[in-house]
């Protein structure tokens, strides 16, 4: 990651209140290329002192939606509330030849994504740890 995009992110995330010492949970498979190179954000994050750790993927999503879904989500209002609140009602499936597949579409499924990344997290050994 360049020291332009670095800042940029390191900026949005202090604007949004994550704290440096706060765990934050990201994706596992966190390399993104294009024209200005490969770009590793938990790496460079983790250079800069931030508590960033790669999830443990050990399940399919829809193993983990099905048991994120036995449990009530609240979404706090704030400026980015409206965007879960669009992602949910658009969150749809792929499907083949009209059958839902295992994978939903990527247009609607960041806000849920993070959610799942926590709620896996906080289920480590099978041991919820959700309050």
């Amino acid at each position: 990651m360049n020291q332009h995009q670095l800042q940029k992110y390191l900026i949005t995330m202090i604007q949004r209140g994550i704290e440096q010492w706060k765990i934050i949970i990201a994706d596992s498979s966190d390399k993104y290329s294009n024209e200005h190179g490969t770009i590793e954000m938990v790496k460079d994050l983790k250079n800069k002192g931030w508590n960033i750790h790669k999830v443990k993927k050990t399940k399919n999503n829809f193993f983990w939606l099905t048991k994120l879904n036995e449990y009530h989500i609240h979404i706090i209002l704030n400026d980015l509330s409206h965007k879960a609140k669009a992602e949910q009602q658009n969150y749809t499936w792929k499907e083949i030849h009209g059958l839902p597949v295992n994978q939903p579409i990527d247009k609607w499924d960041h806000f849920w994504n993070g959610a799942k990344y926590a709620f896996m997290e906080s289920f480590k050994n099978n041991k919820p740890r959700i309050h």
